[in-house]
C-alpha cells in the first residue's frame, strides 16, 4: 500500500501537471503540455520502483503472501491515480482550453471507468477479500498485469511509430497523455511482475519456502 506522505507528494505533482497540461494546451505549448504530463508520469513511475524494491533482495521470500498482496495494492492505487489523470487531463483540456476533440470526453470517461474499477478492486484487496486475495487469483492478477503491460507497450510503439505525437490535429494532446500514462502503467506491471518473482521463487507448489519438501 502506498503510505500517506508519498501520497501527497504524488497528489500534489498529480495537481501541478494537471494545471501544467492545462496551461500548455491553453497556449499551444506542447513542450510545456509533454513535460507537465511526464513529470507527473516519472513521479508515478518512481514511486512504483521505490515500493517495490524492497521485495527485490535475497531474503525477500521470507516477507510472505501478505507483502504480494500489499505489492498489488499499492501498485492498483498508483494505476488508479495514472488512469484518474489522465481522465481529468482530457476532461479538462477538452473543454476548457480552446482545444477541440471530438473524442476527448469518450477518452476521458473510458479512463474515468477504469479508474473507478481499480480503486474498488484495490479497496476490496485491502479488506483481504478471501476470493481476489487467493493464490489463484494472485497469479491471474500477475498474468493479466504482465498481459496488460505488453499491450500498452505495442499501443505506445504504434503512436510514437506512426507519427501519432507530431500530428497537427488537436489529438497532439491526448496522445501525449496516453504516451504519459502508458509509460507508467508499463513500469508499473514489470514492477509488480518482478516483485511476484522475488517473493514466490523460493517458494514450491506444496508451500515450502525453501522448495524442498
Amino acid at each position: 500500500m502506498i503510505p500517506r506522505h508519498i501520497l501527497f507528494v504524488v497528489a500534489v505533482v498529480f495537481f501541478t501537471s494537471l494545471f501544467g497540461t492545462f496551461l500548455g494546451a491553453s497556449w499551444a505549448n506542447r513542450w510545456l503540455f509533454a513535460a507537465s504530463a511526464f513529470v507527473f508520469s516519472a513521479t508515478a513511475a518512481i514511486t512504483a520502483y521505490l515500493l517495490n524494491r524492497r521485495y527485490w533482495r535475497g531474503t525477500a521470500a521470507a516477507a510472505g503472501k501478505l507483502a504480494i498482496v500489499h505489492a498489488l495494492i499499492a501498485s492498483t492505487q498508483l494505476s488508479t491515480l495514472v488512469y484518474a489523470w489522465g481522465a481529468a487531463t482530457l476532461f479538462l483540456v477538452y473543454s476548457a482550453s480552446g482545444l477541440r476533440w471530438q473524442h476527448g470526453w469518450q477518452y476521458g470517461l473510458a479512463m474515468a471507468l477504469i479508474a473507478a474499477g481499480m480503486a474498488h478492486y484495490a479497496r476490496l484487496l485491502g479488506q483481504n477479500d478471501p476470493e481476489l486475495t487467493s493464490d489463484s487469483a494472485i497469479e491471474w492478477a500477475v498474468v493479466l498485469a504482465s498481459v496488460q503491460g505488453i499491450a500498452v507497450s505495442v499501443v505506445l510503439l504504434w503512436l510514437v511509430g506512426s507519427g501519432k505525437i507530431l500530428t497537427p490535429r488537436a489529438d497532439w494532446a491526448a496522445n501525449l497523455v496516453f504516451v504519459a500514462g502508458g509509460l507508467s502503467i508499463v513500469c508499473f506491471c514489470a514492477f509488480f511482475a518482478k516483485t511476484h518473482h522475488e517473493l514466490t521463487r523460493d517458494i514450491d507448489p506444496s508451500g515450502d519456502p525453501s522448495g524442498q519438501s
